[in-house]
């Protein structure tokens, strides 16, 4: 199994580390099952998608 050296994630113009940024997306994933609207689900599951991508691109894992 290889190590994970990385230990921060590029999200637009802000670096944060890859711990705070999955906590982000399972929080984001909560807030997207339970949102009323299915405006702001997308929205909300568009973010985790993008958030995701980002953190697979700094593994270098497939999203």
């Amino acid at each position: 199994m290889l190590k994970e050296t990385v230990n921060t994630v590029q999200l637009g113009s802000v670096s944060i580390s890859l711990d705070k940024a999955r906590s982000m997306v399972e929080a984001i994933k909560e807030d997207a099952s339970t949102a009323k609207s299915p405006e702001m689900k997308a929205d909300l599951q568009d973010l985790q998608n993008w958030m995701q991508e980002h953190i697979a691109a700094a593994t270098h894992q497939k999203a």
